[in-house]
């Protein structure tokens, strides 16, 4: 479970976060979060990570608060997909090997073997395993990072806005998949498709 309880945040003189912005996301279930430019969806994301303390309010997960010092451990349990990516310059195959041999990772003793797997069932193609980072599309890296997040297991899944090349509704089968897993997702989005297949929506106001 996770849960953000009665939330104020201010940043550069903008209300970005207030109380009825509150919610929780059981096992199971995935929350679209939507909203303009600028109006705090990738902060909200952050304060779900403990990486952007709040004013007022505070985040729960499983019922262990998060804060300065629980923050670290908590985010061993959780899988992060941001918009955009800013990886080393290095094949995919050095980057998988540097994801599962993390310390956090290394318990599950997964192995290519594994995320091969993982990727036939998410329609990936193995020859991504050999190319450069670079020469992936930004789109494609963000389903690679979703298929090593599937396969180590995280409780706690948060997904930033997608690139426009994906395919929204195989998109969802993952996400969903991942739910089904046990998994507590929460995905930005503004895509109707994405939005649809969502059990539960939090609308953050748009800047103006």
């Amino acid at each position: 479970m996770l849960e953000i309880k009665d939330p104020s945040l201010t940043l550069g003189g903008r209300e970005l976060l207030s109380p009825h912005h509150s919610f929780i996301v059981y096992e199971g279930e995935i929350l679209c979060v939507t909203g303009g430019e600028g109006s705090g969806k990738t902060t909200l994301l952050r304060v779900l990570m403990g990486l952007q303390p709040l004013d007022r309010g505070f985040v729960n997960t499983d019922g262990d608060l998060l804060d300065e010092r629980s923050a670290p451990y908590l985010r061993r349990e959780m899988g992060y997909v941001p918009q955009y990516l800013d990886l080393p310059d290095e094949t995919v195959e050095q980057l998988i090997e540097e994801y599962l041999y993390m310390q956090v990772n290394a318990s599950h003793r997964l192995n290519q073997d594994h995320v091969l797997a993982q990727w036939r069932a998410m329609g990936i193609d193995k020859a991504y395993y050999q190319k450069r980072v670079k020469d992936v599309p930004r789109g494609m890296l963000q389903w690679i990072m979703i298929s090593l997040i599937a396969v180590t297991k995280k409780k706690y899944v948060l997904v930033d806005e997608w690139d426009a090349s994906l395919n929204r509704q195989l998109v969802m089968m993952g996400l969903r998949q991942m739910a089904d897993n046990g998994a507590a997702v929460v995905v930005v989005s503004n895509d109707g498709t994405i939005y649809s297949g969502c059990q539960k929506h939090v609308a953050l106001s748009e800047w103006r």
